[in-house]
């Protein structure tokens, strides 16, 4: 199976993925913690990677990531706060919080010259006319003139969601194209690499 397959069986038998990725890499990497006596406390990011031979484990990370916290935290419902309030206690109350159903995409705005370099002082304009998604601000400062301008590499960015895949990819794109600033760059292949046949 190739890599287009193995993601398109993720939106027709997500299910059935999840469940694999939670059997061969979540479980043994818990039950890894539990045999070495390592009693951990907080998140614990896994950084998957779908391939022809199923999914792989790319990373760890124990704090919130973005731009995939971003993107993850506004499926939640429920007392977030409570939730980890309770879990640095070491008490799992699951039922304080639920997960919405459909996607969630991040799509980031980034400044000319990014990775390699950034450019400041980038008048943005935009974020005014944004509707039905979120703008999380990463690189920018207000002027002299009470304009938002670029600060740094990862400027902005901007996550909707949707019912499907589909939905939440064009909701992205439609909200982060309201949004613009000379030399400004963006991917136009997050939520579609992949996926089409």
């Amino acid at each position: 199976m190739g890599a287009v397959s193995s993601l398109e069986m993720f939106e027709t038998e997500g299910d059935e993925l999840r469940e694999r990725i939670d059997r061969e890499i979540v479980r043994p990497t818990v039950e890894g913690l539990r045999k070495d006596g390592l009693p951990y406390r907080g998140f614990l990011y896994f950084g998957i990677m779908l391939t022809p031979d199923g999914p792989r484990i790319l990373e760890y990370n124990c704090r919130f990531g973005d731009p995939e916290a971003q993107a993850v935290l506004p499926m939640i419902t429920g007392d977030f706060a409570q939730y980890v309030f309770e879990g640095a206690k070491g008490n799992l109350s699951p039922e304080l919080i639920g997960f919405r159903q459909g996607w969630s995409i991040c799509l980031v705005s980034a400044s000319a010259g990014y990775p390699a370099t950034s450019r400041s002082g980038d008048v943005i304009s935009g974020f005014e006319a944004v509707e039905n998604a979120r703008v999380f601000h990463a690189g920018t400062r207000l002027n002299a003139e009470g304009q938002f301008e670029t600060a740094g590499g990862r400027v902005y960015v901007v996550v909707a969601q949707g019912d499907t895949r589909k939905e939440a990819v064009a909701n992205v794109y439609r909200e982060s194209q309201k949004v613009s600033f000379d030399g400004m760059q963006r991917r136009t292949d997050i939520g579609i690499r992949n996926f089409e046949s």
